[in-house]
């Protein structure tokens, strides 16, 4: 078992502990007003704690799920300043929670070495990827971000290496990540808002807003190949999809481990229009990436 795997485990554990004490104490003292007054110092407090010492780590992450990569960078070396000036920050962690890695540190080295593969700064991300590492050689993320760097200078095989070092310590892109990377992006989210920063806009999941399901819908899948590169997939996803760099990486993971990605669910018309936008970026890249329409079952 990876110790990713333990750290989800014990995330999850606390959530429901901490949900249990709540229940615990109204049913205990037969007063459910003492409950909601304990209820924000045990659910609220520690997260507000955090946010406010981790801001630039937390905004980092904002602005690389935004694909603002600059702004994710110098809020990434910001904060790595910052924690290796006053180390005591570290300890925040036992105030929080990571299924990937418990040095704040190793986060951040990882969201930088993210942002600077996005701004094609590939020397420089890769460097900030492998002191992640050795900072935290258990923490699967930036071994999954050297493997999109290889891919995207052209080192299939060094790629595989990479992914698959990912895979062994946990990092899958299954439904556990997309759970914890919607946490994280969620966390990011309330302290840009805490900072005074509007939040990022909501990418559309469900077709057009306020439309009711009753036309028939259909989900729009990428097919997974030996030729298109990660990146594309998901320059792709961004671009045609309006997805977040988070939301594109477990989209484009579940591509290459299960063979096809659900992208989004439309109705017919703008399920087509989405099917020949993705078509029409292949073609013009050179690429082999298919993308097929499915209808979606109704009870």
């Amino acid at each position: 078992m990876s110790r990713t795997t333990l750290y989800k485990a014990s995330h999850i554990a606390i959530v429901a502990s901490a949900l249990l004490l709540v229940v615990g104490i109204a049913v205990w003292s037969k007063q459910p007003i003492i409950a909601l007054l304990v209820a924000p110092v045990v659910l609220v407090a520690p997260g507000r704690i955090v946010r406010a010492g981790w801001r630039d780590l937390l905004l980092g992450l904002k602005y690389l799920n935004d694909g603002d990569f600059a702004r994710s960078k110098q809020h990434s070396q910001n904060f790595v300043v910052q924690v290796r000036r006053s180390p005591w920050l570290k300890q925040l962690i036992w105030l929080a929670s990571s299924a990937y890695s418990r040095d704040p540190e190793a986060m951040a080295l990882n969201n930088l070495g993210a942002a600077q593969i996005g701004m094609m700064d590939y020397a420089e991300g890769r460097e900030a990827l492998l002191e992640a590492i050795a900072l935290d050689d258990k923490n699967p993320l930036p071994y999954y971000n050297l493997s999109l760097l290889a891919t995207r200078t052209g080192q299939a095989a060094e790629a595989a290496v990479w992914l698959g070092q990912a895979k062994a310590l946990g990092y899958t892109g299954g439904a556990s990540d997309r759970y914890f990377r919607a946490r994280q992006v969620e966390m990011a989210s309330r302290a840009s808002v805490e900072a005074g920063i509007e939040p990022s806009p909501t990418p559309r999941s469900f077709g057009r807003k306020g439309v009711e399901a009753i036309e028939p819908r259909y989900s729009v899948e990428l097919m997974n190949d030996d030729t298109t590169p990660m990146e594309f997939v998901i320059y792709v996803l961004r671009q045609v999809f309006g997805k977040t760099h988070a939301e594109s990486m477990g989209i484009m993971l579940d591509t290459h481990n299960h063979g096809r990605g659900v992208c989004d669910i439309f109705e017919e018309g703008e399920a087509k229009q989405k099917l020949c936008q993705v078509q029409e970026l292949a073609r013009e890249r050179g690429y082999p990436l298919q993308c097929v329409i499915k209808p979606v079952k109704t009870n």
